[in-house]
């Protein structure tokens, strides 16, 4: 049997806007995707987040005695448990939003138009070590269930007006990350 040992950790930082993306502590991260910076140019704070389900996950996968369809099942499982953990952390993280502050949506390098390299920049601003949690050259995480995610906080009016990137696109009835 599979087991899942689901963490989580955030961090709220405050940004600095920039022409070409926006800059924490100081130094500048330029954001490649035109449709995240317009979500954060109405902030003035960003949520970084990760989680896992951990490495006995990606483990039982692996087994041998585990029919493929067993397998497909509990990736779909694991896939829908992954989301769940994210949905209750950014209700965590609504939490400490002051009064009059509202959240984006959750957005993820190799989502929309945010390159998958730019997972990076989360990695070195998030003590990912301590999940467990590893980016291998071609930017992948493993274990395998895991997910990072960027929140912009700003205004509330501001942000239910702006914090949907979906709303600004061009391919809203073919995306499949359409929110």
């Amino acid at each position: 049997m599979a087991t899942a040992n689901a963490n989580m950790i955030w961090r709220k930082l405050p940004i600095i806007q920039l022409k070409d993306g926006c800059a924490v502590f100081r130094t500048a991260y330029p954001v490649k995707s035109r449709k995240l910076l317009y979500v954060l140019s109405y902030c003035n704070d960003v949520v970084l987040c990760a989680a896992t389900l951990g490495r006995d996950l990606d483990d039982a996968m692996k087994q041998e005695n585990m029919r493929m369809h067993e397998k497909v099942v509990l990736d779909q499982v694991a896939s829908k448990v992954m989301e769940t953990v994210m949905e209750r952390g950014q209700k965590q993280i609504g939490r400490v939003c002051k009064p009059g502050e509202g959240m984006t949506k959750r957005y993820s390098p190799g989502h929309c138009d945010w390159p998958i390299e730019q997972q990076s920049i989360i990695f070195s601003l998030l003590p990912l070590k301590l999940l467990g949690i590893h980016l291998s050259p071609s930017y992948l995480m493993s274990p395998k269930k895991s997910v990072t995610a960027l929140i912009g906080i700003g205004d509330q009016e501001q942000v239910n007006h702006h914090g949907n990137a979906c709303l600004q696109c061009d391919q809203k009835k073919t995306c499949k990350y359409r929110r």
